[in-house]
């Protein structure tokens, strides 16, 4: 490690733990988790720079979430502000990349045109030690500090907003299925009797054409049917329309 802090030019007073991505849960309130290929790959440096905390603090995200490609970027517009004397925010990064992200990857960012970018030649995977997490803990920059713990807190209240929506999706389609249950139950009792009785004359009119049936009347007397009150069979107009 020590090699390692001289390398990358870590100060004293920042502490650095290597952690395995099974262990990368901080201990403290105002630890960071830090991906390691953010430091190697991605330039990031301490204390950290303000853009980049203010990109985690306007997506709401934390440095385990994006992939090696957006410190790449980010760091990359804050050597190019450095060198070039320029002042380019999250505005113009977010006017030319948008935030893209699926179901088992890491956020990252697309060019909006691919002939128009801020940062070139990145590599086209974002599979590079993914594993390798550092957790931080010292003087980040208190203000840097404050927006990387704010951008935390954010992601873990829009987390629990999800999983209230999804419960509350999950109880309304519950409870339209029970509904949808008991009126099809209602439906098919009040067309039951109707559908015994054609049933019962579909019977009287197999039995009347046999041969020795002559003398047979051709449908069943009224008084002969299951239910008397009832219809024969279900009309067209309530029957349920086909399924699409």
């Amino acid at each position: 490690m020590a090699v390692f802090r001289r390398h990358y030019g870590v100060p004293d007073d920042v502490h650095l733990e290597y952690r395995f991505w099974e262990d990368a849960l901080t201990g403290e309130p105002g630890d960071l988790i830090l991906p390691l290929v953010a430091i190697i790959k991605g330039g990031v440096r301490f204390p950290i720079d303000l853009l980049l905390a203010d990109f985690l603090d306007y997506f709401h995200l934390s440095p385990s979430q994006i992939s090696p490609n957006i410190f790449r970027i980010v760091i990359g517009v804050v050597e190019l502000n450095r060198r070039l004397g320029l002042n380019l925010t999250v505005h113009d990064i977010i006017a030319t990349y948008s935030l893209r992200t699926t179901q088992h990857e890491a956020f990252s960012l697309r060019p909006r045109d691919v002939n128009n970018t801020l940062v070139n030649s990145l590599p086209d995977t974002n599979k590079e030690m993914t594993d390798d997490f550092l957790l931080v803990k010292g003087e980040l920059m208190e203000e840097t500090e404050d927006l990387l713990r704010k951008a935390l807190e954010a992601n873990s209240k829009a987390d629990d907003k999800f999983k209230a929506l999804e419960a509350n999706i999950e109880a309304r389609e519950k409870a339209a299925f029970d509904r949808g249950q008991a009126e099809a139950q209602k439906i098919m009792t009040n067309q039951l009797p109707g559908v015994y009785n054609e049933a019962f004359q579909q019977g009287w009119k197999a039995l009347y054409s046999w041969p020795e049936s002559d003398d047979m009347p051709q449908l069943p007397p009224r008084e002969n049917l299951p239910y008397l009150e009832a219809p024969i069979g279900v009309s067209e107009e309530e029957l349920p329309e086909p399924l699409p």
